[in-house]
C-alpha cells in the first residue's frame, strides 16, 4: 500500500524579512479549480516528490486499477471531492516514474474507493492485469 498526502505544504522565503514560510494546498476539487495553472503544477511536483519513494522501481502490469482507501474526519465530507484530484496526481505520477506506461483508459481502470478505518488518512493498491467490467443499466 502506498500512504498519499491530503495536503502538500510549500515552503517559501519572504525577501523583506528573510522568515521561511509555509502555505498548505488541500488536494480537493474545490481548492483544484480555483488554482492558476502553474500554482496546480507545482503542487502536482511537490505531490510526486512527496510518494516518489514508494514507487520508484516499481513497474505494474496493465491494465492496473487503483483501490483508494480514504477517511476524513468530520463525518460529513465529499468523498470524490479529495479522490478525483488524489488520483489523477498519483496517475501522472506513476506515469512519469515509469511505473506504468499511459494513464489512458486501456492502461487503467476507473478506481474504486473504499473507506479506511483509520482518521485522516488515504492509502492505494494498485492491482495488476485487472480486466475491465463492462456493466449495462
Amino acid at each position: 500500500m502506498i500512504k498519499l498526502p491530503l495536503v502538500v505544504c510549500k515552503q517559501y522565503v519572504r525577501p523583506i524579512k528573510g522568515k521561511t514560510h509555509g502555505k498548505n494546498y488541500w488536494l480537493s476539487m474545490n481548492n483544484y479549480r480555483n488554482w492558476y495553472f502553474q500554482t496546480s503544477n507545482d503542487i502536482k511536483k511537490m505531490f510526486g516528490d512527496t510518494i516518489r519513494e514508494q514507487i520508484r522501481g516499481k513497474v505494474f502490469e496493465t491494465p492496473i486499477t487503483a483501490i483508494y482507501y480514504y477517511n476524513r474526519s468530520g463525518g460529513n465530507n465529499d468523498t470524490m471531492n479529495a479522490i478525483a484530484v488524489l488520483d489523477k496526481f498519483f496517475m501522472d505520477c506513476l506515469v512519469a516514474e515509469g511505473c506504468i506506461p499511459d494513464d489512458n483508459n486501456r492502461l487503467a481502470n476507473p478506481p474504486i474507493i473504499r473507506i479506511s478505518d483509520k482518521k485522516n488518512t488515504c492509502y492505494v493498491e494498485i492491482m495488476e492485469k485487472i480486466k475491465r467490467r463492462i456493466y449495462s443499466v
